[in-house]
């Protein structure tokens, strides 16, 4: 990758753009928007919400051929040394290097390469918190005709053609609260009803024993109830975390939970499932760029059990395909993206630009709800 770019991906984590800093994020955009549009790169600026999200494309309109995406927010770092990017041993450590500053760039070199061609970018800016600015792109009108390419998820030599949905609920025992000293009848406490409650449920479910054992998961993540030490609380609840492939519906999932435990059940927060269907030329000219790249090695295709922006892009009911370069750490002290792979993966964007202008758009339409 050429010096030009690596100095850009080291400015931006300078630039220090964690999701809540607003003025942080729109100074990095600011940053993205100045190096695309003093190299011939159609450029707008959306605002969503005081934040701002760049749009950058080839030619004029809001939907091209291909849309790229990647995210150029990220989360607090660990010590603010995270934020002075270094390179060592062919690798570029810093808060975002991997999440998902490094992909951004890998994009960018790609989009100067392959001006000729109808393609795009969408750079959002909260994808840690939700990735609202994402969909409320998609909502504006920007889009793309044959395939979208989500740039936030490394497996090594696969590509990712489905994701779980997220469903988290909290259940709520309601018991009789009083002094902790006295003799509590277990059917009125309302922790008791809640562990046994649990339990219950964990034995009904069956997690999967592996990401590639491809169904639903439920984990339980915030136990509360009670104030004092010596009170019984008159409720407890808990809050689990289920990932659902979309091969059982929401609603079902949830009428089940209740079902199984008999406790007051409330839907948190949702998100859908992402399904491709690889067999699509758009999925397979994206493995052949890839065996390009990786020559020799076995490029074969999987699904993420975590989530990614693909998900605001589904009712464009195009092929959304999520790939990234190899970055290390995420989230932790020691982030890094490898160098290498950040040269690959730029390499795979421009031919991917190239060849899918061979595919015409209807036969890539498969996306699943």
């Amino acid at each position: 990758m050429e010096k030009e770019y690596l100095d850009l991906l080291k400015e931006l984590i300078r630039r220090r753009p964690v999701t809540s800093d607003i003025s942080a994020v729109n100074n990095a955009v600011k940053c993205v928007r100045s190096f695309l549009k003093e190299r011939g790169i159609n450029c707008i600026t959306e605002n969503v919400d005081g934040r701002d999200v760049l749009y950058a494309s080839t030619s004029s309109g809001k939907v091209q051929d291909i849309l790229f995406n990647a995210h150029l927010d990220v989360v607090p770092a660990m010590s603010e040394s995270q934020f002075e990017p270094y390179e060592k041993e062919g690798r570029i450590y810093g808060r975002g290097a991997g999440d998902c500053l490094g992909n951004v760039v890998a994009i960018i070199q790609a989009l100067m390469e392959r001006k000729e061609y109808y393609v795009s970018a969408i750079f959002n800016t909260d994808e840690e918190t939700g990735g609202s600015t994402a969909l409320a792109m998609v909502e504006r009108g920007y889009g793309a005709r044959k395939a979208i390419v989500v740039a936030d998820h490394y497996e090594d030599c696969k590509i990712t053609y489905r994701q779980k949905g997220i469903l988290i609920l909290k259940l709520t025992a309601h018991g009789k609260g009083g002094h902790a000293a006295y003799i509590m009848d277990p059917e009125q406490n309302p922790i008791d009803l809640l562990a046994r409650a649990y339990l219950k449920l964990r034995t009904n479910w069956q997690n999967p024993s592996s990401p590639e054992d491809w169904r639903d998961s439920m984990n339980g993540c915030i136990i509360s109830g009670g104030s004092a030490r010596n009170q019984i609380p008159d409720t407890a609840e808990l809050t689990v975390n289920i990932r659902y492939t979309g091969k059982t519906t929401m609603e079902d999932i949830v009428e089940s939970v209740r079902s199984i435990t008999g406790l007051e059940t409330e839907i948190i927060r949702t998100c859908c499932p992402v399904s491709g269907n690889p067999e699509l030329p758009a999925y397979q000219v994206m493995k052949k760029c890839h065996e390009k790249v990786f020559s020799g090695r076995e490029i074969g295709f999987t699904g993420m059990c975590g989530a990614t922006d693909a998900r605001h892009f589904i009712k464009l009911g195009i092929p959304i395909i999520i790939v990234a370069a190899a970055g290390i750490g995420a989230h932790s002290a020691e982030e890094y993206v490898i160098l290498e792979s950040l040269y690959q993966y730029s390499r795979i964007f421009s031919e991917y630009i190239a060849e899918m202008q061979a595919v015409f758009a209807p036969e890539c339409i498969e996306v699943k709800v």
